[in-house]
């Protein structure tokens, strides 16, 4: 038996007992074919990314979920925003609270050699890579996801994100004059790490999220970096470090 398998097979297992049930008519509630179908891929990606101390995926799941069940959970008077709100406000206080619990390390190779990575995070990011391009294009769907950007003369960037949880690090970049960063970024949390000379600008259209600065710049700054787009149902912010 696979250990890596248990629990996601459980949960199919599981999923089928449930349509047994449904079809036999023991469940006082009726939902669609779709409905169902939604509910077991929504229910296995919650599962396999649960085991893993995921936080933003399971929180997502939980929330859609509620939203297909309103009706026989009674709760149809806070969907849609109350429930978004709610998800959000849990994805950011279990960051909080569990993010920074244990140390981890992590390792990727870059070139003939290997650099060794230590952040405060209880799990590994699915995917980790270092840039050096002047231009930075990120997709995260569903993942977990840090980039570690070193140009030496960064330009623009494009950041796309689905029920994601993305980490970039600009502390080792460098602007000559103005650089633009745009956001496409829905139901994630984005943590971006700017050095302390950057003067953010912050053109970003905000559907029921936190667009923020956390920390505040030098006085004196020498890049601008400005960063636009639309970001729903999500927290975005920004560190100078």
């Amino acid at each position: 038996m696979n250990k890596k398998t248990i629990i996601p097979g459980l949960g199919f297992l599981a999923a089928g007992a449930f349509l047994v049930v449904y079809q036999l008519g023991w469940l006082n509630f009726h939902v669609g074919i779709w409905t169902l179908i939604f509910t077991v891929i929504l229910a296995f990606f919650m599962v396999k990314d649960a085991i893993y101390g995921g936080i933003v995926i399971p929180i997502s799941s939980l929330a859609i979920l509620a939203m297909l069940y309103a009706r026989p959970l009674g709760i149809e008077k806070l969907v849609p925003w109350t429930i978004v709100a709610v998800a959000i406000l849990v994805i950011i206080g279990l960051e909080l609270l569990f993010k920074t619990k244990s140390h981890k390390y992590y390792t990727f190779h870059h070139g003939a050699g290997h650099q060794q990575f230590k952040k405060k995070y209880v799990y590994g990011p699915d995917d980790v890579q270092e840039s050096t391009d002047s231009e930075l294009n990120l997709n995260a769907n569903m993942t977990s996801t840090f980039r570690y950007v070193k140009s030496q003369d960064f330009q623009s960037g494009h950041v796309a994100a689905k029920m994601a949880s993305v980490k970039i690090y600009f502390d080792k970049a460098h602007i000559n004059t103005t650089a633009t960063l745009n956001l496409d970024v829905n139901l994630s949390d984005v943590l971006i790490y700017v050095p302390r000379d950057w003067h953010v600008v912050n053109h970003v259209n905000a559907l029921l999220s936190d667009v923020e600065e956390k920390s505040a710049a030098d006085e004196i700054t020498t890049a601008e970096l400005v960063i636009t787009g639309n970001v729903n149902l999500s927290a975005v912010n920004i560190y100078h470090v």
